[in-house]
């Protein structure tokens, strides 16, 4: 078994006591592989200008590559901006880094289209991490041109909405935007797998630091006659198998008791799962149908984002589910409603 890099060997990169010490409370004793990886062979604690591009499936430890990036740069004496595309998401990133980090003397800031009293701090550079969208950042970048000045780290959060049709063309000129500055700020970017990620690897001319490992495992496989045969993601090669439920459970070609039995299986064991249905319509009706059949505790804090967003069909549809447990995710839901959605643990989502 792999031997995993202590928080506490990060003292040896010039990090302080203090910074390990609320990282070690609020994460782990423990670096996990892909942010092991960054910190020995891809300079994020050193004063690396060369600009980064992390790609790995959610759960990996991407987002704090980041953050341990941004803290280096405040103990150089330095300034980092980290960008989200959404106002929720800017809220609840502030928020972590003000909790963490505010009894250590930093000054942390947010903007967003309707969160503005921080905005003369950015324009003036009078904060240490500020936390903006990247729609008020693009504007910050034409209407400031100076304000970068003292940046020396530039995070982006969620580089897969580069995907997206109406954010991504606004992403992509942020970014070749920062890139023409005399004096650019060294960019992360972080991402889940891309749709066209050799054509964004070409075009972010950066490092790339890649990986497929889930720290939580996927198991990929087939269930029959309540036997789930499998192989797990991170492994790739043995197959192994596990009794989900008795045969005499489910009536032969059933598939309400098949997905029946198999969703109140990982409910006693408190898995989260997703089931992935064709169509639209068919995650909507059989997330109805689960929720009707099952008792799960109510995914909370979800239903608190949700309910910060702008009121729609999907959102108090989801907001219902919740209270079960249960959501849906189809091209219905809004990318604020979608985001949410994956940054929280639920515990059964239905996909089309």
């Amino acid at each position: 078994m792999t031997k995993l890099m202590k928080i506490k060997s990060l003292k040896n990169y010039g990090i302080p006591s203090y910074f390990l010490n609320i990282w070690e409370k609020d994460c782990s004793p423990y670096l996990l592989p892909i942010q092991e990886e960054a910190v020995r062979n891809y300079g994020i604690l050193n004063e690396d200008n060369n600009n980064l591009l992390v790609i790995a499936p959610t759960s990996s430890g991407k987002t704090f590559i980041g953050e341990i990036a941004a803290i280096t740069q405040i103990i150089h004496q330095k300034k980092a901006i980290y960008l989200v595309p959404l106002k929720s998401l800017a809220q609840e990133k502030y928020q972590h880094f003000k909790n963490l980090y505010s009894k250590c003397g930093l000054e942390i800031v947010t903007s967003s289209r309707d969160y503005r009293e921080d905005d003369d701090k950015i324009i003036k550079g009078n904060y240490n991490i500020a936390v903006i969208v990247y729609e008020k950042f693009y504007y910050f970048l034409l209407k400031y041109p100076d304000f970068l000045a003292e940046v020396s780290l530039i995070i982006v959060d969620e580089l897969q909405m580069i995907d997206d049709p109406g954010r991504g063309p606004l992403l992509e000129s942020m970014i070749d935007h920062l890139k023409t500055k005399e004096k650019n700020p060294r960019i992360i970017a972080l991402s889940t797998p891309l749709e066209n990620q050799e054509a964004v690897l070409k075009w972010f001319s950066a490092k790339a630091l890649l990986s497929h490992h889930r720290p939580i495992e996927l198991r990929k496989g087939i269930i029959r006659k309540g036997t789930f045969k499998y192989i797990n993601h991170n492994e790739r090669t043995t197959i192994s198998q596990e009794v989900f439920f008795k045969k005499d459970a489910v009536r032969d070609n059933c598939f309400e008791d098949y997905l029946l039995e198999t969703v109140r299986y990982f409910t006693n064991r408190n898995e989260p799962t997703l089931i992935f249905f064709p169509t639209r319509a068919e995650s909507r009706r059989w997330s109805k149908w689960l929720a009707s059949q099952l008792e799960s505790p109510a995914a909370s804090s979800a239903m608190k984002g949700l309910r910060r967003m702008e009121e729609t069909l999907s959102r108090n549809e989801l907001l219902e589910l919740l209270k079960r447990g249960m959501a849906y995710h189809n091209a219905d839901l809004s990318w604020e409603e979608a985001l949410t959605f994956f940054r929280y643990c639920l515990i059964f989502s239905l996909l089309s």
